[in-house]
């Protein structure tokens, strides 16, 4: 019996000639940014991370977890058998919409949670609605943050060079619940 050739993390090859070569047009989003906008589209995973099912059976939250590197742990944690909480801003509801998708193709709850993790009250809800969605939590994946330095169509002509006063993510409390 033929066995399909895998072409991911697990084959032996040249990682560094195993993705394609390319050269991405300069392209400027207003903040926060859409990964469904990018141009050519990202690889979080969904095409090249095969799970082995390291993480059959836990639950996790992943703040910013609807693009970039906290999509690519949302997906990862799912095909290693994990059920996912994702944060993210509402304005990335697309791109929320596209990581939890994946995740749940991989027979896999995911719990979706847009708020602001600037905001302590938004911190305790996000943990409280994983929580519960999921029953418990076994890791938390802080990833949220946003870019820097801002896109210059979305910089003010006095804050431009400065960074902002305000911290992009806060503590979240709340209690894991039951396993």
């Amino acid at each position: 019996m033929a066995r399909t050739k895998h072409k991911d993390h697990l084959t032996f090859d040249n990682p560094v000639t195993r993705h394609p070569d390319i050269t991405p047009p300069k392209q400027d989003q207003d903040m926060p940014g859409l990964d469904a906008e990018l141009e050519p589209q990202t690889d979080r995973g969904e095409r090249t991370y095969r799970g082995t099912g390291r993480l059959e059976g836990r639950k996790a939250l992943v703040t910013g977890g609807d693009s970039g590197i906290g999509g690519a742990v949302a997906i990862a944690y799912a095909r290693e058998g994990a059920d996912v909480a994702i944060n993210y801003l509402p304005a990335e509801e697309e791109d929320a919409d596209r990581i939890a998708e994946l995740v749940e193709a991989e027979g896999r709850t995911c719990i979706r949670i847009p708020a602001d993790v600037t905001d302590r009250e938004s911190c305790d809800r996000i943990v409280k609605e994983a929580v519960d969605g999921l029953g418990g939590l076994d890791a938390l994946v802080v990833n949220a943050g946003r870019r820097w330095p801002p896109s210059p169509s979305s910089r003010s002509a006095t804050s431009s060079s400065t960074r902002p006063s305000r911290p992009t993510s806060t503590r979240c409390s709340g209690s894991s619940g039951p396993r």
